[in-house]
């Protein structure tokens, strides 16, 4: 009876990390990162990738209003809840999809940005590695805990930066 019990509590899914996470952070506004991260999650689904667009900057996550989406899709904070047991399924159904081929997880709004921790963000971008074949991880300029956490969570990260030395500074400080 125990046995059979235990088998009925939900288990935690096992996430096997399989896409590849690319970040794309600039340490200043205006350099373009909105533009480079969107136009990148089309090419990747352009080359018949399942790619997953993450914005995870709730201060200036510009990547809904870029791309047009809607007032109603789910964002990163719509996860929180489900983070102890956080499932493909759980993110699918959470995950917008875009007309040019990929799936967009929007930033979390201001009011519910402090809610949102580090840990709660790399469960939810390791979860979309493992169920997708690249994920592009759009993190907030400033180098706090979630831009930390996207940046160290990805296998590349691309710096996008201006001709100018405090854009200079920012990505040494973020490398």
């Amino acid at each position: 009876l125990a046995g059979a019990t235990a088998a009925t509590v939900a288990q935690p899914h096992a996430a096997v990390k399989r896409a590849d996470v690319v970040a794309v952070h600039g340490a200043r506004g205006g350099v373009g990162c909105t533009f480079v991260a969107t136009h990148l999650a089309q090419a990747f689904a352009a080359r018949d990738l399942d790619c997953v667009l993450i914005d995870a900057d709730p201060t200036y996550g510009d990547v809904s209003s870029a791309l047009g989406l809607p007032d109603d899709v789910h964002t990163v904070a719509d996860l929180l809840p489900l983070v102890p047991e956080l499932a493909p399924a759980h993110l699918d159904d959470a995950l917008h999809a875009h007309d040019a081929g990929f799936r967009v997880l929007a930033a979390p709004p201001a009011d519910r940005a402090a809610s949102v921790g580090g840990a709660d963000l790399a469960a939810i971008l390791k979860m979309a590695a493992a169920s997708c074949d690249v994920v592009v991880a759009a993190p907030p300029r400033h180098l706090g805990e979630l831009a930390t956490t996207c940046l160290a969570s990805a296998d590349q990260v691309l710096e996008v930066l201006s001709l100018d030395v405090l854009s200079f500074r920012g990505a040494t400080r973020a490398l």
